[in-house]
């Protein structure tokens, strides 16, 4: 009867893990219409021959003369907890030549924060699941008052366990998660021949 229990939570890990990443990329885009369909989905890093860098545009567009892109300008707007379909009419299309683009970084994968948090609770959460398990198929009787109460403590520290490590692994995911995939490095013209 424990057997389906453990192997319950000794699944439910890895299925976490495989919702939590975003769109992939399988191999580097050869053309302007795959870098295009990578944008479609992905925000981006813009690096400028001159060094400057844009991060976090929105909505870019490249072709083979020019780059279009908006920045989002209101973190505090509707559109702050997921992407809008549209672009705000407020936000202005910005457009520059492509010659003057250095490279793309699409921001893709990742998954970070929440793999971080998977990780970081799982310890916890299993702990506290054999300590639940224990204390409902124990049996006591009458002879002993205090029965139940080591059960009791480990579903306690499991619990505190799993939020403490929760957070911290999502910190931690989040900080360290390498989701940016370059797709475009110019020039243009090598996306062009293909």
């Amino acid at each position: 009867m424990r057997c389906p229990v453990y192997v319950l939570l000794a699944s439910l890990l890895p299925i976490l893990i495989g919702c939590a990443s975003g769109p992939e990329i399988a191999q580097p885009p050869t053309q302007l219409s795959e870098i295009n369909q990578v944008l479609d989905q992905a925000d981006a890093t813009i690096l400028w021959v001159s060094g400057e860098r844009i991060p976090d545009a929105e909505y870019v567009r490249v072709s083979p003369d020019s780059i279009c892109y908006r920045i989002h300008m209101d973190p505090a707007g509707p559109g702050r907890w997921e992407r809008p379909p549209l672009p705000d009419r407020d936000e202005k299309t910005r457009c520059r030549s492509i010659h003057a683009v250095q490279r793309i970084e699409a921001h893709v994968g990742g998954g970070g924060g929440f793999i971080g948090l998977a990780a970081g609770a799982a310890p916890g959460t299993i702990l506290a699941g054999i300590s639940l398990v224990r204390g409902v198929t124990q049996d006591c009787g009458e002879s002993s008052s205090y029965c139940g109460f080591g059960a009791l403590i480990g579903l306690y520290w499991g619990v505190i366990g799993s939020v403490v490590g929760g957070l911290l692994g999502a910190i931690i995911g989040e900080v360290s998660d390498t989701d940016r995939r370059v797709i475009y490095r110019g020039p243009v013209d090598e996306y062009l021949m293909r």
